[in-house]
């Protein structure tokens, strides 16, 4: 525990100090897997996209599979 001027200011400074660097680590994970997650799913909408453009030469399994996903998208909503 400080008991002199000075060293209260230095431990205030760095209690500071580290709160903010927790903060800034935290933020700097999160918003990596928060990338991650839209790059995920603007590839899956982009999949998407191009199943639908060519529909009509989709297989059976492709088209159940397509099917699966549009039910999966609207029970989420």
């Amino acid at each position: 525990m400080a008991t002199t001027v000075i060293g209260r200011i230095i431990a205030v400074i760095l209690t500071v100090y580290s709160i903010a660097v927790i903060a800034i680590f935290t933020a700097v994970i999160v918003g990596f897997f928060n990338d991650m997650a839209k790059a995920r799913a603007s590839e899956s909408a982009q999949q998407f996209t191009d199943d639908l453009e060519r529909l009509p030469e989709l297989s059976k399994e492709e088209l159940r599979e397509l099917s699966r996903r549009v039910k999966n998208f609207l029970n989420k909503k």
